[in-house]
């Protein structure tokens, strides 16, 4: 796309009384005046003359002013010299001596010093080479601009957030000499001003953008700054947390990551556009006449680099006399380039209305450029009747504009140094090469991956991952945690997104512990498992039962028992589907209650007047036992082990158990009292049938109730000279020596006792003959 930097206004007509002529041609003597123009001695109509030597001094109309020449054209042949002073005659001190172009668009003032104010000019010319120049003459310090400058706490572009209070501060800003400020105006891009903060002020943008501050500085004479500032801000736009983790729902003891994501929209501007104004040329050689065009489009900084930055410069004009005008193009740091100085005559610009009776109708413009390529020569070596419409070749090398900075103030300055004319610019423009334009204003604040920019706080992190944007948690407490992701973008912005994690236990019961008393009952036993949590977020659970032998489906609530070998415990392991971290568990004990059995010996004996303890082993059962001991004689044990009176020589115990079943179990121990000491006798009478000693009876040794008696007992007899005579290995007080004579046995009584023990006895016995 072909930019062009231009305007369409309507027509401004500035409306101005015709002025005389006060075209000044350089000649020997003094000449009073701070208006009109010094021109050669070809005045605008030609060029001056060879071997010219001429000394003039133009001195000021007030004595307290001084004088001020702007050298609008200055285009000498080679040999010639234009020499100033500073002061009323030669002797004054030497401001410059000048060749070639060397004053073009330049301005040569008297000294503050200098007690006359005037400017003494020495001009000569040599035999070949002529040119021309003109100088607009004033009273006073010519117009040096101030150069606009600032200090900010930041670089360009500036990087700010909404409603970030920024400050700059205007000392930088450079006045020349014998000037001050006179007024000034901050613009803030924004439709806000400042005019009354200086030089710090202080500004907050409120919405994201490109703003471009410019500053406006008038000095105490009236001269403007024409540079820019040109202080680019770019005000973040609003980031979106789309996602980031906004709710997590977690149960106890499950791990999890959040995750934080930041970015910010791309802001997209539109470049701005910068245009001149229309300009009424007046008959008036007291003074030049400019339009003024400020651009502000380009990057900061940017400048013209070569002859080809340049595409054209335009003006829509009209002119009843091109040969007095010199049109020169002032960049904003003060460069210039002369694209006509005066020749041609009166070659007609565009159609104007030439008739000094009408001399403020504007006529018809014609479009003319100037450019670097033009193939066309000047307007002097184009001319004569009405100049074409076209594009043309400057007076002034294109080179004298490198180094211009596209942004600021340029000008269009037309001096018209002849008398009877006149002419109106409806439009002009300067326009550069396309590639030199800016394409709308883009930046994307951005946010850095690392955790000094993008980072996650809150209870329970437990992992950072490779950047604090995902972090893993486990939170070890129920309850709501706020979670909060912050992002710094490239603006020093702080951005934060809160992310709400909620966590709760799930609650797992097994069911109370059961009983199984009949065998018969397994196969239509259920466990009863369940499961709560108390965030509605988690809608079902998954169970797991352990072991899971003897069920019918270990992943059910309720899984039915088929199988039940002995009491078991089982484990029901709950969790939200799919989220096993989140598990809890309970237990229950299914009890198989177990027959009873008692361990009892089957016999006891003590000795007679003994306390005895009975001990009953009780093995199996459920809950808690009942005992019940009864006793019984011997005789009654077929019966109901109702209780009779009884000897003391024997007794059975009976120990009855039932646990919570109503399972019963009997079992009896037989008590059978013992004398603990026997006695031998030494003598006894057999065969006598008295009833008294018939036998040898070994007092102690039988019980009436002896069953067999005391077995293992053995008793051996000896006579005098060593033979047994009686041997019983299972003695039961039964020898009776019928068939023996009357003299002394002896005896071994090996006496095997009811504990285990065997106690050995020896001696006599006298067997006594019978009466």
């Amino acid at each position: 796309m072909n930019w062009k930097v231009t305007i369409n206004a309507a027509l401004a007509l500035l409306l101005t009384t015709a002025m005389a002529a006060q075209e000044n041609g350089i000649a020997d003597g003094t000449l009073t005046t701070c208006e009109g123009f010094l021109v050669d001695t070809g005045l605008s109509a030609a060029d001056y003359s060879n071997n010219e030597d001429i000394t003039m001094t133009i001195c000021p109309l007030a004595p307290e002013t001084i004088t001020n020449l702007y050298w609008n054209l200055f285009s000498l042949g080679e040999g010639d010299v234009m020499e100033i002073y500073d002061g009323d005659d030669t002797s004054a001190p030497l401001i410059g001596t000048y060749t070639g172009s060397e004053l073009q668009a330049q301005d040569i003032t008297a000294s503050e010093s200098n007690p006359t104010g005037c400017l003494t000019l020495h001009w000569t010319s040599d035999a070949s080479d002529v040119g021309n120049f003109t100088a607009e003459i004033s009273c006073g310090l010519p117009c040096i601009r101030p150069l606009a400058a600032v200090d900010i706490d930041g670089e360009i572009p500036w990087r700010i957030c909404p409603g970030q209070e920024i400050t700059l501060d205007a000392t930088p800003t450079e006045f020349a000499e014998g000037t001050s400020l006179g007024t000034f105006e901050w613009d803030f891009d924004d439709g806000a001003t400042n005019d009354s903060d200086w030089p710090v002020v202080t500004h907050t943008f409120e919405e994201p953008g490109d703003y471009t501050i410019q500053l406006s500085v008038v000095d105490d004479i009236e001269c403007a700054n024409n540079n820019l500032i040109d202080v680019l801000v770019l005000v973040a736009t609003e980031p979106s947390f789309a996602g980031s983790t906004e709710e997590l729902h977690l149960c106890l003891g499950q791990e999890a990551g959040l995750n934080g994501e930041v970015a910010a929209p791309t802001w997209t501007g539109n470049p701005g556009v910068d245009f001149g104004g229309a300009l009424f040329i007046p008959d008036d050689q007291s003074q030049c006449f400019s339009s003024e065009l400020t651009l502000g489009s380009f990057e900061p900084g940017q400048t013209i680099e070569e002859v080809d930055d340049i595409e054209n410069f335009f003006i829509n004009f009209e002119h009843s006399y091109m040969g007095d005008l010199t049109i020169s193009f002032i960049c904003p740091n003060g460069q210039s380039i002369a694209v006509h100085q005066q020749g041609g005559g009166g070659t007609y610009l565009g159609e104007p209305v030439d008739n000094e009776a009408q001399a403020e109708v504007p006529g018809v413009g014609y479009d003319y450029y100037w450019s670097p390529d033009a193939t066309l020569g000047t307007w002097a070596e184009e001319s004569g009747g009405t100049l074409a419409s076209g594009t043309y070749s400057s007076v002034d090398p294109w080179t004298n504009l490198i180094g211009c900075p596209l942004n600021g103030t340029w000008e269009v300055e037309i001096c018209d140094s002849w008398a009877i004319d006149n002419g109106f610019i409806f439009d002009w423009a300067v326009e550069f090469d396309p590639s030199l334009y800016p394409e709308a204003v883009t930046f994307t604040p951005s946010f850095g991956p690392d955790c000094d920019s993008t980072y996650w706080e809150g209870p329970y992190i437990t992992s950072n991952g490779d950047n604090c944007s995902q972090v893993l948690i486990q939170p070890e407490e129920t309850g709501t945690f706020e979670y909060v992701f912050t992002g710094i973008n490239n603006h020093g912005c702080t951005y934060t997104h809160i992310a709400e994690v909620i966590v709760s236990q799930v609650e797992v019961y097994a069911g109370e512990d059961i009983l199984v008393c009949d065998e018969e009952l397994i196969g239509n036993l259920i466990l009863e498992g369940t499961a709560s949590i108390e965030d509605p977020f988690f809608t079902s659970f998954t169970f797991e039962w352990t072991p899971e032998e003897g069920l019918d489906d270990g992943s059910l609530a309720e899984p039915t028992i088929i199988e039940l070998g002995q009491t078991t415990a089982y484990t029901v392991t709950a969790y939200p589907s799919g989220i096993p971290a989140c598990a809890n568990s309970d237990e229950i004990t299914v009890e198989l209650a177990e027959p009873i059995e008692i361990a009892l010996p089957d016999s006891l004996f003590p000795c007679l007047g003994d306390e005895v303890t009975l001990n009953g082993l009780v093995y199996g059962g459920w809950g808690s036992l009942e005992y019940l001991w009864s006793t019984a004689f011997q005789d009654s044990l077929s019966s109901d082990l109702t209780a009779y009176d009884y000897p003391d020589e024997t007794m059975y115990y009976t120990l009855t158990v039932q646990d919570e079943c109503g399972t019963e179990s009997i079992d009896s121990i037989h008590v059978i009292v013992q004398t603990c000491e026997i006695t031998i006798p030494n003598v006894f009478t057999p065969g006598n049938n008295d009833g008294l000693n018939d036998m040898f009876e070994i007092e102690g040794l039988l019980s009436e109730y002896d069953d067999p008696n005391y077995p293992g007992s053995k008793l051996t007899i000896f006579n005098r000279w060593g033979n047994i005579v009686f041997e019983d290995e299972d003695y039961r007080n039964n020898w009776s020596a019928v068939d023996m004579s009357a003299g002394t046995y002896y005896y071994i009584f090996e006496w095997a006792k009811r504990d285990g023990t065997t106690e050995f006895y020896s001696g006599h016995v006298t067997l006594l003959n019978r009466e």
